[in-house]
Parts: structure tokens; sequence; C-alpha cells
């Protein structure tokens, strides 16, 4: 149970009264004691005279029977004395008031006290009770001793009568100062407690709480300290509402803001993932803040991983000095800077990219960092690399026929005599070389529809693919002396509806591929027929082959493996050029070249 104050008054009050009686009692009883002591061993000492002196003449004529009746008659009269003892000069016992003679006890004390011959008090226990041994000298000592038993217990009784009285008093004095401390407490500690419960009030919430104290003592004072304190508290307690709620709704308007700049963060990432094209930005010290999910892709990296980091984590040092040193110059002088560098994908494969950098700024106008965009153009290199390189073999493929129209048409105009009879055979080698450069108009004419994504137009008809097909051998292989034709035609050849001058154009493109890139001597196979529900034609030779990493480059426009000048004839176009024609047809071209040698080349026609 906890105390109040006034209860911890009381208990400290009642304590201190409580030591402070005990001690008391414990004094009093003590001098009681010593006094009453003093008083006993007097009237004790003025017994053992007056038995000496009504002794002595019995003791002089030995008249032991009048000693001891002396002695039982001073015994029956005074009820606290217990014994008598009349002892001659030598310590001989004369008479005593025992019925059963000298206790054991008494006989060794009176022993010892003979040996001593003095007068004195000598404590001593009897029969369980203490008894003050006086013994007093018959006539000076010459006679002997008079030694009585004076009992302790009426001292006793009487110290104990004293402490119960003491003790009584002491409690009603104790209970009369309690009542009066209680209500002097009482009256100190109502202000307190009225200070208390307001503090409480106060500490609860209710600020509207005050205490009345009309005393100008301490206590006034601390009310009057109280009251201002609450006034105080109160005040500021209202302004803290009040900036509270302004608080409120600006972390209101804040949180707001955050959530619409966080959605637009993510739109904003969002939007950046989208987009196909590594994208990045960075602060001014070169740390990466942001990137796309192609960035990240390219790179093989999460955005954890570059997030934070600067290039030396993405770029080998050769190409982060060039970074930092394209960068600094951007961000000194702001605006836009775009640069081409060859960068290594996570895949380990070399790519063309232009670097398109530029600075943005804070919200107060400074640069803050820079952003870019990697543009891969490595198709774009390839490409114009390619292009020039078909300019160049066009140029050449159309140089060799118009010199050799050229030539033949100077000598039939300038040298007619010298050329007579032999106009035929220069007009036919001008028609030749003219209806090959038709050809390669035709070519390209039809780059020119595919690459603007028009059809090809196809003049369909009734076509036997099989006859075709041996036509075309048949052809080859009386130009060609230098290699075998094997032509291998299962039964059941169907009828196709295509055009077919242009599976004309691919079969010959097919063969004379094969005619360019295989060796003198070796065979040149060709299978045709019925395939499922299409007609299937193929073409292999025992060339080199074409390596695997050049297998799906080589349907490409302008792509040639071997672009030399001691490479065979050709643009880059006929392999391009004969899938678009069969796919327009609604079939399919494919390609298999083992790495061991030799390249299959098949194409498919619906029936």
């Amino acid at each position: 149970m906890r105390l109040g104050l006034f209860g911890k008054n009381l208990l400290l009050l009642a304590g201190t009264i409580l030591a402070t009686g005990l001690i008391i009692i414990t004094l009093v009883r003590i001098d009681i004691a010593e006094l009453l002591a003093d008083s006993n061993r007097q009237r004790g000492e003025a017994i053992a005279r007056h038995l000496a002196t009504a002794g002595a003449n019995a003791v002089l004529a030995g008249d032991r029977i009048s000693l001891k009746l002396l002695a039982l008659d001073e015994v029956s009269g005074q009820p606290d004395l217990r014994y008598v003892i009349y002892l001659d000069g030598d310590g001989n016992v004369l008479a005593h008031t025992f019925e059963k003679g000298l206790p054991a006890d008494l006989i060794d004390l009176h022993g010892q006290a003979s040996e001593q011959g003095s007068e004195g008090t000598i404590p001593v226990i009897l029969n369980g009770e203490r008894v003050d041994d006086i013994a007093v000298t018959i006539l000076r000592g010459g006679l002997g001793t008079v030694r009585i038993g004076l009992s302790h217990t009426p001292v006793a009784s009487t110290i104990r009568q004293a402490t119960a009285d003491i003790s009584v008093t002491l409690a009603l004095l104790v209970l009369f100062i309690m009542l009066v401390a209680g209500l002097t407490a009482s009256h100190l500690t109502r202000p307190i407690r009225r200070l208390a419960q307001a503090a409480a009030a106060l500490g609860e919430g209710d600020l509207s709480q005050r205490v009345e104290l009309s005393s100008r003592d301490e206590l006034g004072r601390l009310g009057t300290a109280f009251n201002r304190m609450a006034e105080s508290i109160q005040e500021s307690t209202a302004s803290l509402r009040e900036q509270n709620l302004r608080l409120e709704r600006e972390i209101d308007q804040r949180r707001r803001a955050e959530a619409a700049l966080a959605e637009q963060r993510d739109f904003f990432q969002t939007l950046l993932d989208d987009i196909p094209v590594p994208i990045f930005y960075k602060d001014l010290k070169g740390f990466y803040l942001g990137c796309n999910r192609a960035f990240e892709e390219f790179f093989g990296k999460t955005a954890e991983k570059i997030l934070g980091f600067n290039d030396d984590s993405i770029f080998p040092p050769d190409q982060v000095e060039r970074h930092n040193r394209f960068d600094t110059a951007l961000i000194a002088r702001s605006g836009q800077h775009s640069y081409e560098l060859p960068t290594v994908r996570a895949d380990g494969s070399t790519r063309q990219l232009l670097y398109h950098k530029a600075t943005f700024t804070d919200r107060h106008g400074n640069v803050a960092g820079l952003i870019g965009v990697m543009q891969d153009i490595t198709l774009e290199r390839e490409t114009a690399r390619l292009r020039n390189d078909f300019v160049s073999t066009v140029a050449h493929e159309f140089q060799t026929p118009l010199a050799t129209i050229i030539g033949f048409a100077e000598l039939l105009l300038e040298h007619k005599e010298a050329c007579r009879g032999k106009e035929d055979e220069f007009v036919t080698h001008i028609y030749q070389k003219a209806q090959a450069l038709s050809g390669q108009v035709d070519r390209l004419l039809d780059l020119s529809k595919i690459d603007r994504g028009l059809r090809l137009q196809l003049k369909r008809s009734s076509c036997d693919l099989d006859q075709l097909v041996r036509e075309e051998v048949d052809l080859f292989a009386r130009v060609d002396q230098s290699h075998n034709y094997e032509l291998s035609q299962m039964p059941n050849g169907g009828q196709a509806k295509v055009d077919a001058a242009r599976i004309r154009q691919v079969l010959e493109g097919l063969l004379d591929n094969a005619r360019k890139y295989t060796p003198a001597g070796t065979t040149i196979r060709i299978t045709s027929g019925r395939n499922g529900s299409g007609h299937r034609i193929c073409v292999a030779d025992e060339g080199p082959g074409v390596p695997a990493e050049y297998q799906d480059r080589v349907f490409d426009k302008f792509f040639r493996i071997d672009a030399s000048d001691t490479a065979p004839a050709g643009t880059g176009l006929g392999l391009f050029i004969a899938r678009s024609i069969v796919e327009a047809h609604g079939g399919s071209l494919d390609l298999e070249s083992p790495g061991e040698g030799g390249t299959t080349i098949c194409f498919t026609l619906p029936l």
C-alpha cells in the first residue's frame, strides 16, 4: 500500500515518539531499579543490624534457641525476608531459619564470606529467586556475623508496575500528540493534495485546472506559481496545437507532392524501361543516378550494381578515360554532344554505338548532371559498308559489259571494212551484254521495290516445275563444262501456279552461286519433287561451305562473305532477292551447310 504525504508524516511522527518513549522508559526503569535496589539494600542492612544488636547477648551466652526464635520471629514479620543466619567468630552457624538445614549454595557462600570476615551484600539465586545476601558483624565483628537473605521480588514488581504506568502514560501522550499532529498535518497537506490533484488533472490534459490558496506562505506562493505554469502550458499547448495543425497540413501537402512525384518518377521509369534504346543519367561526379532496362540488359547488370557507381564499374579503363573526357567537356560548356565508340555487350559482342549526351539543370538553373542515349549503329555502319561495296561491285559489273558493248560498237562504226562479215557476231555480243545489264537493272528495281515495302508483281500461270528445272539444268550443263550436273527428280511432280520467269530467276541464281563458289571438277546435285503439300527444289554443291556465323546473314542484302577483289563477281543481292521471290509465292527458302564443307540451298513452293 502506497502512503501519501499525510500518512508518511504521521508514520514518521509516531515512529519518532515511540522511539523517544522507549528510550525514556528504558532510562526511567534503570534509574528506578537503581534507586529501589539501593533502598532495598539499606533496609536489609537495617534489619541485619537490628538482629545483630538483638542477638548479641544470646551469641555471648551461646543461646542458640534464643537466636533461632529471634530469627524466626523476624522472618515471620518481614514478608520479603527469606532467611536469617547467625555465625560465630569462627564462621560456625549458631542458628538459621531453614527447616531442613542450610542449603549447599549458602554453605559455600558463607564459608567464603567467613574467610573474608567482612560486611557486604552478595546477590545470590535461591530456589530460582534473586536474593540479596547482606552480612553485618555483631559488636564490630568480635562475636560473629548476622547474614540475612532479602528477596529482590518486591523491587522487581515495583519496577514492572512503574514501567507499566509510564508506558500507559506515554501511550496516551503519543495518541494525543498524533491526534494534534494529524490535524496539523491535514491542515498543512490539504493544499498540497489539491496541488497534486490539479497537477494530475493537468497531466491528463485538463489545462483549465487552477488551485485557490489564500495563504501567503510558501504553499500560497507555490499555488500561484502552479497557476502561472498552468496558464503558460495552456497557452503553449494552444500554440503547439495551431503549429501541429499547420504542420499536418504541410505534411499532407508534402505527402501528396511526394506521392505525385513518386508517381511521376514511376511513370518516367516505366517510360524509360519501355524504350528499347539504352538510356542513363549521372550526376556531376559521374555517378549513375538512373537507367532503363535496356541499359541493364546491354551490360548484363542490375540497377543495384549500376546506380551509385561510376564508369569504372562498367567500361574498360581506356574507354573510361574517353567517356570522362567527353563528359567533363560537356558539363563545362553545357548543351549537347555526340560521339561514336565501339562498346562490348554483356554477351561479349562488340557493338558500334553513337552516344548522344546532354546536360540537365536543377530548379535553380544550375547544371546538375547529364543524360545519355546509346544508339546502336552497328547495322547502319555495316549497311553503309555493304552499300559501298555494292556500289563498287555494281560499277564493276556494269563496266565489264559496257566495255564490251562500247568496244564492239566502235568497231562497227569506225572499222566497217575490217568488220565486214562479222557484224552479226558483234551484234550478238552486244545483245548478250545488254541482256546482262538489263538483268542487273531488274535486280536493282526489285531491290528498290522490296526496300519500299512493295510486293513483287507476279505473273502467275500454270507451270510444270519439273520441266522448268530440267530446262535450267540442261542449259547450265551445256554452258558450264567445268562442273558435273546431276538432276534427281521424284515422280508425280505437280503443276503449280507460279511466275515462271521469277522461279527461273531464283533457280538460275542458285545454280550460278554453286558454279562460282565450287571448285572445277566437282558435282552440283539438283533434286526436285513433291514434298507434302508443296514442291521442293534443292541445289547442293561440294564447295567450302558457309561458316556457321554467316549462315543467317547470307540472305541479307549486299552481304558477301568475301568482298575482296579476288572473290567471284557478285552484288550480294542474289539470295536476298531469291528469298523475297519465294516468299512472295508463299513458300520458303533455307540453307544447310555442315562444318565439313558443302552447301545445300532449298526452296519450297506451295502447289
